[in-house]
């Protein structure tokens, strides 16, 4: 409550037209001239004769940057406006960034980018597979095949990588991330982080989709992408960010991806022939 009130009393400081608030009652206290919230996105139960306006959110069939564009602007208006994030780093991150590209032998376009993890169980796929991928990657594509993740996917990146590929688990923050994914030739991902970290910079992209599906919205905004799913399944998906086990038992949407589809999706967006 504190942090609401700090919040409620510095806005009244500011006029606004348009107020987009993560404090649902500071837009009526402050008589902000428009509020607007996204129908069932609503957590506090009781307060919709506070709007003025509301914003229907489809769960599916629109991506997440429409439905967040569409908090702001008619759809006439952002279906022409970029949706690609833009994200900036700092001179500091860059130099970082390059040597430890020039300790590894890596150059702009020489490497893929091999993301393993997520925090939720149900959207990764086996170590296993990502193993056979990576590795024949770096067998076959000429490429060096890079690993990365956050300090807790130290030991998940080594199990995947040993013996052939870079694991730099822990070793950047966000900014140099950003960096080192602008100048790789691919990005392989489950559905999380890294896909959007490659959209900003219209990287080729390889999405890997087990619990989830492509509809919820958050598939990558690069020219060329390919999305590997086990289609029809009865049981996708079984929640909107997955979950930490499979509810069937049985994990198939991740235990059956085809790695020779996938592989061969991969060296294709390479040449940029998968749109």
């Amino acid at each position: 409550m504190e942090i609401f009130f700090l919040f409620e009393e510095s806005s009244k400081r500011t006029l606004y037209s348009l107020y987009p608030s993560p404090f649902f009652l500071s837009l009526y206290f402050d008589r902000i001239c428009e509020r607007s919230q996204s129908e069932n996105r609503l957590r506090i139960r009781g307060f919709f004769f506070l709007l003025t306006k509301k914003i229907p959110r489809s769960i599916r069939g629109m991506h997440e940057v429409e439905k967040l564009f569409s908090l702001l602007y008619d759809k006439e208006e952002y279906s022409k406006i970029q949706k690609r994030p833009e994200l900036f780093w700092r001179e500091e991150s860059v130099f970082r960034v390059r040597v430890l590209m020039r300790e590894n032998g890596l150059e702009e376009g020489n490497y893929v980018l091999l993301a393993p993890s997520s925090v939720w169980e149900t959207k990764r796929m086996p170590a296993s597979k990502f193993r056979i991928l990576g590795e024949r990657l770096a067998k076959e594509s000429g490429k060096k095949v890079v690993l990365i993740g956050s300090k807790a996917d130290v030991d998940l990146c080594e199990e995947v990588g040993a013996g052939y590929g870079i694991n730099f688990a822990g070793k950047t923050n966000l900014p140099e991330l950003s960096f080192l994914v602008s100048k790789t030739a691919l990005m392989i991902s489950n559905d999380s982080s890294p896909i959007h970290f490659a959209s900003a910079f219209n990287i080729p992209t390889l999405a890997v989709f087990g619990a989830t599906i492509p509809d919820f919205g958050y598939t990558p905004l690069a020219d060329s992408f390919f999305i590997s799913e086990i289609q029809g399944l009865y049981c996708r998906p079984c929640g909107i960010h997955g979950g930490k086990i499979c509810p069937e038992g049985h994990f198939r949407c991740m235990r059956e991806q085809d790695m020779d589809k996938m592989f061969e999706a991969a060296i294709q967006l390479e040449k940029g022939n998968v749109k």
